[in-house]
């Protein structure tokens, strides 16, 4: 559950045409596999594409443009409608809807931010918008602020804006699977939780029953909370080095417990700090850690 995706991605199927020069319709052809009639069809129909033309009038394409292509490819080999997957294909990349989150957070407009999230989420979908663009995004904003090219205001701001807008999917995730619980805990000495709040929003749109404790949860809390719940299983994460031991209390606290343990967080990263630790590390980004809980737990 690190979520290690940086805001700045390589493309891994090796079809960006990243020269910076521009390139013909039968080129953009060979390169995304699509004929020519349907590139020109896309654009008629749709407006998928305001590509320049040379002094001849022939269509000529940068790199954006193959980017919103490959993106119409991509979303109509899903089975998707030429509309919506037209809709989805000019939406902001999540790179651009980072950029546009952290102006929000410059800004000090949390509607903005709101906004921003509310695209992508259209766009993207649940998990790419957390895993691409809300999850990086307030990474970045932690670094400006260590860096002093932001205020603390600026930080709480975006981190109010953040968890009130992760708030409001709960309603929009569908009904638990029956069975027991997850409980949900930060380290007793981890006081930000974004991660936690946006795994927690993932796993109950998985159909997870969640028990999110929130941060600085000190062990004999979550060790009531797991027994009193009857948790299948617990998630404690924890971000710092420094915090880890008391983290690694509390996951030792419940280690004797019916519950499946797991724990998560750039506390963890390195192999010598899970030597001897009981559960299952999350590591990845949030839908791989959600997908590893449901084969531990039976669901896969």
């Amino acid at each position: 559950m690190q979520n290690e995706s940086p805001l700045h991605r390589d493309d891994p199927s090796g079809e960006t045409a990243s020269t910076g020069r521009t390139l013909s319709i039968g080129e953009v052809g060979l390169l995304l596999g699509l004929p020519a009639p349907t590139i020109r069809s896309w654009e008629r129909r749709h407006g998928l594409s305001t590509t320049a033309r040379d002094e001849r009038g022939h269509r000529r394409y940068t790199d954006n443009d193959v980017a919103v292509l490959r993106r119409m490819r991509d979303q109509r080999s899903t089975g998707m409608a030429v509309g919506a997957a037209a809709a989805v294909a000019q939406a902001p990349s999540s790179l651009e809807l980072c950029g546009q989150m952290l102006a929000g957070t410059h800004h000090l407009d949390g509607d903005e931010i709101s906004a921003v999230l509310d695209v992508s989420l259209r766009a993207h979908g649940l998990a790419a918008t957390l895993e691409e663009v809300l999850l990086p995004a307030m990474r970045e904003v932690g670094v400006q602020w260590s860096r002093g090219h932001c205020d603390v205001a600026n930080e709480h701001l975006a981190t109010a804006a953040v968890l009130a807008w992760l708030a409001r999917r709960a309603p929009d995730a569908p009904p638990p699977l029956p069975g027991r619980p997850i409980v949900l805990s930060g380290g007793p000495q981890d006081q930000h939780t974004i991660g936690l709040e946006a795994f927690a929003v993932l796993l109950r749109h998985h159909r997870f029953d969640c028990r999110n404790l929130g941060a600085q949860t000190p062990a004999a809390s979550l060790r009531f909370a797991v027994e009193r719940s009857s948790a299948a299983g617990v998630v404690v994460a924890s971000q710092l080095a420094r915090n880890r031991p008391a983290a690694v209390a509390a996951l030792k606290a419940v280690s004797d417990t019916e519950a499946v343990l797991f724990y998560a967080g750039a506390a963890f990263r390195s192999a010598r700090s899970r030597q001897s630790l009981p559960g299952h590390h999350l590591r990845g980004s949030l839908s791989h850690a959600a997908d590893l809980i449901s084969s531990h737990l039976g669901r896969a």
